[in-house]
């Protein structure tokens, strides 16, 4: 008989294992770098903007953005 003749076996010695990586980007907070905000007036959409400005408050840091071409955005 010709060909290729094959047995099955219940286990192997080789073992594969998988785990899940997750890499977060880091956002650079500098003026002048851009940054997509999340539209508050639509659902799962995302605006273009470039930080502005960066104030420095007791709470954090709070960005002064100037959105992409939506003058009429409420925030």
């Amino acid at each position: 008989m010709n060909g290729i003749n094959s047995e099955s076996r219940n286990g192997s010695e080789l073992t594969f294992a998988f785990e899940m990586i997750q890499k977060e980007d880091e956002i650079i907070v500098k003026e002048g770098n851009k940054v997509d905000l999340l539209d508050p007036n639509a659902d799962n959409k995302f605006i273009s903007a470039t930080i502005r400005n960066i104030i420095e408050s007791k709470s954090g840091q709070q960005l002064e953005l100037l959105v992409q071409g939506n003058q009429n955005l409420k925030l």
